[in-house]
């Protein structure tokens, strides 16, 4: 009954295999043991639709749409248990993204707004930035990773990426730094060091804090005959970009970023989300579909 929308690779159990988290949907919050397949081990209802997970420690935040933000701990049981929840009357919470520090939470609210939280203690969640810009959010506006650990580059659809700093030891802040590009609604970001890879016009290009020229002026990388639109994840050397709109996911080769090199692509009849590579596999939230393990370097 429910549709997959994100994974977040949790822990080892006690048998050293790797626990999942899945946002999904309507079935809420599922945790999921992987062992040469995915075996459920708990599922748990949310307030909501559960759109987005993430988690630092033990710690598990999970966006429900309606029903806010939920942050859950284990019990006494190994199970989890909610231990406090966020939530904005009459605005949905669509993604949630933790800082590499774990003290700080980028959450997706209503239409287009960011907040950003302080969960050094996670029983008392506390907003400490709300920002908003013309145009709207739409899923997974806010790229999983960070660049130089502390920089988050949020894509607003008219007026576009807008950097924010995350340092653990001060107040979040925007920076003052904005592309002022729009980059398209199924597009998106991802850290490369301390700069970032967007994709555009169905290619890609390196952007670095400050830059002002257009995509063209840039240069655009691409690779003939396919489409590269979509959320981009990066693992090493391998760059994963997942659209939303076609159901078209690519894993590519960039060793050498000006020369990507296609390793796999499939069309899935349904809407993935961020993809996200795990014990040389590629985990892919795919709706319905539920979600898919993806040997990207099987053609």
């Amino acid at each position: 009954g429910g549709q997959v929308y994100a994974v977040d690779p949790w822990k080892k159990d006690a048998g050293g295999k790797s626990v999942l988290l899945v946002a999904a949907g309507m079935a809420g919050l599922h945790v999921v043991r992987l062992d040469g397949r995915m075996e459920q081990v708990a599922a748990y209802p949310t307030k909501g639709f559960a759109c987005s997970v993430g988690h630092h420690g033990d710690t598990v935040y999970v966006a429900e749409g309606m029903g806010g933000l939920g942050v859950y701990q284990p019990d006494a049981s190994g199970g989890l248990r909610e231990v406090a929840r966020y939530r904005v009357p009459g605005y949905s919470t669509q993604q949630v993204v933790i800082s590499p520090a774990g003290n700080r939470a980028l959450v997706h609210i209503g239409m287009n707004r960011l907040h950003i939280l302080d969960v050094t203690d996670p029983h008392r969640p506390a907003r400490l930035t709300e920002d908003l810009h013309p145009g709207l959010f739409y899923q997974r506006a806010i790229p999983l990773s960070f660049a130089g650990r502390r920089y988050s580059l949020v894509t607003w659809t008219v007026s576009g990426p807008f950097l924010f700093d995350l340092r653990p030891d001060a107040p979040p802040r925007f920076t003052g730094l904005q592309y002022p590009f729009r980059i398209g609604t199924e597009n998106g970001a991802v850290a490369d060091g301390d700069k970032w890879l967007v994709t555009t016009a169905g290619k890609y290009f390196p952007l670095a804090p400050g830059e002002k020229r257009p995509p063209q002026e840039i240069g655009l990388i691409g690779i003939d005959g396919n489409d590269l639109s979509g959320k981009p994840t990066l693992y090493g050397n391998t760059l994963f970009i997942a659209n939303a709109l076609t159901g078209r996911i690519s894993a590519l080769d960039v060793t050498d970023r000006a020369r990507p090199k296609l390793l796999s692509t499939q069309e899935l009849p349904e809407h993935p989300g961020h993809i996200i590579e795990h014990e040389g596999k590629a985990l892919v939230p795919a709706g319905y579909q539920g979600l898919l393990i993806w040997d990207y370097r099987h053609r």
